[in-house]
């Protein structure tokens, strides 16, 4: 009389232990395209910044940048407001061919150092632009317009940004 019930907490139990080792696939990066204009590959539990990365090409665009390619800049964005939920994470930003590729990521651990975080945010911007060759620009004053962009950006939207390592 107590077999079956028995036999049914036996099967769960197996399979519960049995599915316990694996882990749900992870989710493929957003990738955001308006072409010419911005590339944004985010990873998925930040597709709420892509207001932010928005504004960040807008005003970068609007502010008449000279041509050329802008090499990575790299950042910690934080918000501002204690009471916010959201989490910080790291953006890098770089222009090629004229269009400006964003990648963000998460921190890769709770009080990792700068040093980690930038390798960790260099490491997955490298692999996204890994085909798109960086051309030296003929002038690098986009690099400065781009950081001033950042700076404004985020201090209108009440997030900091640290730059990561100063390639300014």
């Amino acid at each position: 009389m107590f077999e079956l019930p028995i036999l049914v907490l036996i099967v769960i139990a197996v399979v519960w232990v049995m599915r316990g080792g694996k882990s749900s696939p992870p989710q493929a990066p957003i990738e955001v395209h308006q072409p010419g204009k911005y590339y944004f590959t985010l990873a998925p539990q930040f597709a709420h910044v892509q207001p932010f990365l928005e504004e960040i090409a807008n005003r970068f665009a609007s502010s008449d940048p000279p041509q050329g390619d802008i090499r990575g800049q790299y950042y910690e964005i934080r918000a501002i407001s204690d009471s916010s939920q959201a989490l910080p994470y790291l953006l890098a930003i770089s222009r090629r061919n004229g269009t400006l590729y964003f990648q963000v990521i998460g921190l890769p651990q709770a009080g990792a150092s700068p040093a980690n975080k930038l390798k960790a945010i260099r490491e997955f911007s490298d692999a996204v632009l890994a085909r798109l060759p960086f051309i030296d620009p003929p002038d690098g004053s986009g690099t400065n317009i781009l950081a001033e962009t950042v700076g404004s950006v985020s201090g209108d939207s009440q997030q900091a940004a640290t730059i990561l390592e100063d390639t300014i």
